[in-house]
């Protein structure tokens, strides 16, 4: 069972669980370090009202799969670049 540190809506902890399946496919990662990952990049946040997780739940599980695991800003959506994941734990 995926760990959900954060608090959020049921169809937030959706996409989350979502997001960790996608991570372990794409990434070949255990389970564990697609959660840790989703832990630590939401950490700071809450997704209990609608304009809380209208942002969030926009987006595609692998749009957030990518993001979490390259970070912020990280071009992921351009072939060939030559990218290094976020460092984990």
């Amino acid at each position: 069972m995926l760990r959900i540190e954060f608090p959020c809506t049921t169809e937030v902890a959706d996409l989350v669980h979502e997001i960790a399946a996608t991570m372990v496919l794409e990434f070949n990662m255990p389970l564990s370090e697609a959660e840790g990952r989703i832990n630590k990049f939401w950490h700071d946040f809450v997704f209990l009202s609608p304009l809380q997780t209208m942002p969030v739940m926009h987006e595609t599980p692998d749009y957030w799969a990518k993001t979490i695991y390259y970070g912020h800003g990280v071009p992921w959506w351009r072939d060939g670049e030559d990218l290094t994941p976020t460092t984990y734990p």
